[in-house]
């Protein structure tokens, strides 16, 4: 069953995205118990990434790489996404672990209006 992270990003923050899935039922992960709508977070090689801009003035630009807590690795330095536009990255433009590293994303300017959508699958 595929699990998906979902994030609408409005600010120049660093976001870090993972995966969450909330359990459907009671189950046991790591010897604790884990019940219904508890937050469970899922890693692993994600399928794919999608990135949407939906602002409404224009173009986004934004940076996209991977963090192990001490060095970057960028994917993409100040991309810019035209409006309306989505950018999906596979394999092997987006192979890693999410064991080891972390997924950031950060808008390098942000006006009233600019909001991207991202989405992950992850097996």
């Amino acid at each position: 069953m595929a699990t998906f992270a979902h994030y609408k990003v409005t600010t120049t923050a660093d976001q870090t995205i993972s995966a969450k899935d909330s359990a459907a039922t009671t189950d046991y992960e790591s010897g604790n118990m884990v019940t219904e709508g508890d937050s469970v977070e899922i890693k692993g090689t994600p399928t794919f990434v999608t990135i949407t801009n939906i602002d409404t003035n224009g173009p986004v630009t934004f940076h996209l790489w991977l963090s192990d807590g001490t060095t970057d690795r960028y994917i993409l330095y100040k991309y810019i996404l035209p409006f309306t536009s989505t950018l999906v990255l596979e394999h092997p433009e987006i192979n890693y672990d999410s064991l080891t590293y972390d997924l950031k994303f950060k808008l390098t300017s942000v006006a009233a209006s600019e909001q991207v959508d991202i989405k992950v699958q992850y097996n």
